[in-house]
């Protein structure tokens, strides 16, 4: 064990102590795009699918975790001709969130979802 004796030992405080909330919003939602992905390439993967088939056009969401759909701006779904360029879109998705181009929407999204949440009342 003398490698040990020459390393910094230490034991986190907790789990993402390692990561800023910003790139843990950014890993789940690049995981769940990849995840996506693979739906698209095989279609026996159990999993919920954000896009629905119609054949001659596909619709799609964004999704964060369990929070619902991401509002785009003008709306929450979009339209592609098909599977393939939504896989392209989700890839570029990937690309613009590790470049932290989605980080406002995914805080914002996160922000109302959180609010929506605490005005929910169980009656």
């Amino acid at each position: 064990m003398s490698i040990i004796n020459n390393l910094n030992v230490f034991t986190p405080t907790s789990k993402s102590s390692f990561e800023t909330p910003t790139k843990h919003r950014r890993t789940v939602f690049s995981d769940s795009l990849k995840r996506q992905i693979c739906l698209i390439d095989d279609p026996n993967i159990k999993g919920r699918r954000w896009w629905k088939d119609h054949g001659d056009e596909v619709t799609s969401c964004l999704r964060y975790s369990t929070t619902g759909t991401i509002d785009l701006g003008e709306g929450t779904h979009f339209l592609v001709s098909s599977l393939d360029e939504l896989k392209e879109v989700y890839r570029k998705v990937i690309d613009e969130v590790s470049e932290g181009e989605f980080d406002d929407v995914l805080e914002k999204h996160l922000k109302k979802s959180s609010n929506d949440e605490e005005n929910t009342h169980v009656v």
